[in-house]
């Protein structure tokens, strides 16, 4: 790393700590590192001299693989997710390591590419080093930000998911993990890991106008808006593409070529989410009874990996955040299912019945998180 005339701002970074220097100097582990250029220094938007060492420190682990990770195994996984050596007891008090993600841009030159919104492209990979490989990145990768952060980021694609976790103050939830008591009626106990499935503007105006209308604009709809939501956030678990970290601490690698079952718990006490993983499909499920579901949407994979929620589709997977993971999902979830015939079809008395189980008629009202400046963005 010293010797890469390239490198010289990332390594300076690293011989101002005495912890990272043994950890990069130990022979007897292998590591992979991604290491910025100069460049990519020159670029940062941040200032870090403004860094406290403990930030220094986080950042530099945060580009630190654990093991052999070549440009050979990330271009043919197609994307996915790499383990760092940035533990952080956000993700459980077992402190499991942070997950920086990955995809291959197909669409452009068939680079690598790093990070949320980082865009860090592997120019130069495969650097051997007597315990690991360097690989340059053209870009300084941030640990990943809160759940919240990433949603208020893009607002044109989730403004209608952001208002609703707010007016059903599902927002401060998501904003105060770790250690907050999970607010459901069935699930006890703090949130720490969290797997989010997020649905997109599209995703409500598919609904008939009659629900958005009653879920919005009415008290009643307010706590089925509540309870609609908290089916879409999973308590403890994260479930990445190519790996679960369970609410025991333990981490379940996926196999490549093997679909995995997965019950996932929901804040919705009871209503436990069923995640099929197909890791390194050919872009077709099955649905359970030996038919075939042919996808709607170009997977976002190399080699057409999927993953379903209740039959729902993601369409986008491994947004890594600070607290686990959120997948991007093209309709909303609902306990029960979707039939195809109901797209569009739904109606409010239907949505109601579906969610009866965990609606109390005796309730208190639930007031309208608006005040949100002081929460963690």
């Amino acid at each position: 790393l010293a010797r890469c005339r390239s490198t010289r701002k990332f390594a300076s970074l690293v011989k101002q700590d005495k912890t990272l220097v043994n950890i990069l100097n130990t022979v007897s582990l292998d590591h992979t590192v991604f290491a910025p250029t100069d460049q990519a220094f020159d670029e940062f938007p941040g200032n870090l001299s403004s860094f406290s060492k403990e930030d220094i420190r986080a950042l530099v682990l945060y580009h630190v693989s654990p093991g052999l990770v070549s440009l050979d195994a990330l271009l043919e996984a197609g994307g996915g997710t790499v383990p760092t050596l940035l533990n952080q007891s956000v993700l459980g008090e077992d402190g499991l390591a942070q997950r920086v993600d990955f995809r291959v841009d197909v669409e452009g030159e068939g680079e690598v590419v790093l990070g949320y919104k980082s865009e860090g492209r592997v120019v130069t990979g495969d650097i051997p080093a007597t315990n690991g490989f360097l690989h340059l990145i053209t870009s300084v990768l941030l640990p990943p930000p809160p759940t919240v952060a990433i949603l208020n980021s893009l607002p044109t694609e989730f403004s209608t998911f952001t208002l609703a976790l707010i007016k059903t103050g599902l927002y401060r939830t998501l904003s105060q993990i770790p250690n907050t008591t999970a607010p459901s009626k069935g699930a006890a106990g703090n949130l720490n890991r969290t797997t989010l499935f997020t649905p997109p503007n599209t995703a409500f105006e598919s609904l008939h106008s009659s629900i958005p209308e009653f879920l919005f604009s009415t008290e009643e709809g307010t706590k089925y808006l509540r309870a609609l939501l908290e089916y879409h956030i999973v308590a403890n678990f994260s479930l990445f593409s190519d790996v679960l970290y369970t609410d025991e601490g333990e981490v379940v690698e996926f196999k490549d070529g093997e679909g995995v079952s997965v019950e996932l718990p929901t804040l919705l006490g009871g209503g436990n989410c069923s995640v099929l993983v197909d890791v390194g499909g050919d872009g077709n499920r099955d649905g359970g009874d030996g038919d075939e579901i042919e996808t709607k949407t170009k997977p976002d994979r190399v080699k057409g990996e999927m993953i379903t929620v209740n039959g729902v589709e993601v369409t986008t997977m491994d947004s890594v955040t600070r607290y686990g993971v959120m997948h991007v999902i093209d309709r909303i979830l609902i306990p029960g299912g979707w039939d195809e015939d109901e797209k569009g079809k739904l109606t409010v008395e239907e949505l109601k019945e579906r969610l009866k189980p965990w609606i109390k008629d005796g309730d208190d009202k639930i007031r309208n998180v608006l005040d949100v400046d002081h929460l963690e963005l």
